[in-house]
């Protein structure tokens, strides 16, 4: 978990802490009532279309989840998240010429 976070950082904390996925849930400027998510998996590779949402509709509808005997951990990483995404985008910059 990174906490609050824009989406480019969410999308970027994926990939460098290699999780299987990550959501961003937004509404920018909407209202709260047109809250969304966004959803990349492994690698912040953007699911299909057809596939990836397909087997979520059909999970979501069919409401068959699956009990499992042990919860899954949370780590947070938002300290860690934060601090090496801005060395990363600082990393792009020569300040020496600013």
């Amino acid at each position: 978990m990174i906490g609050l976070a824009g989406t480019e950082e969410m999308y970027w904390a994926v990939t460098k802490f290699n999780a299987c996925a990550g959501i961003e849930v937004t509404a920018s400027h909407n209202p709260i009532n047109y809250n969304g998510m966004k959803i990349v998996k492994f690698d912040s590779y953007p699911l299909d279309e057809i596939t990836d949402f397909k087997a979520i509709k059909e999970l979501a509808e069919s409401k068959n989840w699956k009990k499992v005997d042990t919860a899954g951990i949370i780590t947070e990483r938002a300290s860690e998240a934060r601090s090496s995404y801005v060395n990363q985008i600082l990393s792009f910059v020569n300040a020496d010429l600013l």
